[in-house]
C-alpha cells in the first residue's frame, strides 16, 4: 500500500515521540510500506496537514522497520495501544 500524504512531515527521534505522546499531541499512527520495509506515521491531533516520521538518533535517517511486527512494537513503545489492525 502506498500512502500519499500531502502535507508537512516532521522528522523526530523516538524519545521525542514518547514525550509528544505523553503530552497528548498525537491522534493516531499509521504503519505504511516504504522502501522495502515499514515506517510509522504519527498524526497530530491539531493538524490534518502534518505528521511525524521517526528518524534514527545516530544518523538522522528515516527509520525503516524490516517487519510490521517491529513497527508495531515501536508504536507500543511510544505509548500507543491497540487491539486490532485494519486495512485501507
Amino acid at each position: 500500500m502506498k500512502h500519499d500524504f500531502k502535507g508537512f512531515i516532521m522528522n523526530i527521534q523516538l524519545n521525542s515521540a514518547k514525550t509528544f505522546f505523553i503530552q497528548g499531541v498525537f491522534s493516531h499512527f499509521v504503519v505504511c510500506e516504504h522502501s522495502g520495509g515499514w515506517i510509522i506515521e504519527l498524526h497530530f491531533k491539531d493538524s490534518a496537514l502534518s505528521v511525524a516520521h521517526l528518524v534514527d538518533a545516530r544518523n538522522h535517517e528515516e527509520r525503516v522497520f524490516k517487519s510490521i511486527d517491529a513497527a508495531l512494537k515501536t508504536a507500543r513503545e511510544i505509548g500507543f495501544s491497540f487491539d486490532r489492525l485494519t486495512s485501507c
